[in-house]
């Protein structure tokens, strides 16, 4: 496919310690690699989506909440959204293990953009926890936990690979 006729992509992401920017990157790369133009931003950088047919938006789950500028991009870009391709993801420990139980768990989390947009594409993804990437009151409650990494990368791939098609 050439340049000028390939497809435009943005990959918006919120992040706290890097973990969903590292998704958002292999995403932005899987995509790249099918022949997709695709930036990757932080959600707090994105200043006009008119110029995309996809758009995919990447949160982090911290504390059972989604990240509040994940949402304010979505309120901030909904009527422009209606008219493109809206894929999204979270990124939780709590999908470490893909079970039942803890995909309903998740699922909830992901309600929290869903209610605002209407995604034709979702995903749950592990995250990663690294203490040493904490500060605060969640660095001293963590402390004692050793680095625990629960991103399946060939999930990820796969998924961004189904969104390229």
């Amino acid at each position: 496919m050439d340049q000028k006729n390939a497809k435009r992509a943005i990959v918006a992401y919120a992040t706290r310690t890097g973990s969903t920017a590292e998704i958002a990157k292999v995403i932005g790369d899987e995509l790249t690699s099918k022949g997709v133009q695709v930036d990757v931003v932080p959600v707090k950088e994105v200043r006009d989506v008119s110029p995309y047919e996809i758009v995919i938006l990447g949160t982090p789950v911290r504390a059972g909440f989604v990240m509040p500028e994940s949402k304010r991009f979505l309120k901030r870009f909904k009527a422009d959204l209606a008219a493109k391709k809206l894929a999204c993801f979270i990124v939780c420990m709590t999908m470490k293990e893909d079970s039942p139980k803890n995909r309903e768990t998740a699922e909830k989390f992901l309600g929290a953009l869903t209610k605002i947009a209407t995604p034709y594409k979702t995903a749950l993804f592990g995250g990663l926890m690294d203490p040493s990437k904490l500060s605060g009151f969640w660095k001293f409650a963590f402390r004692k936990m050793k680095v625990e990494d629960g991103r399946n990368w060939e999930a990820i791939r796969k998924w961004a690979g189904e969104i390229a098609e």
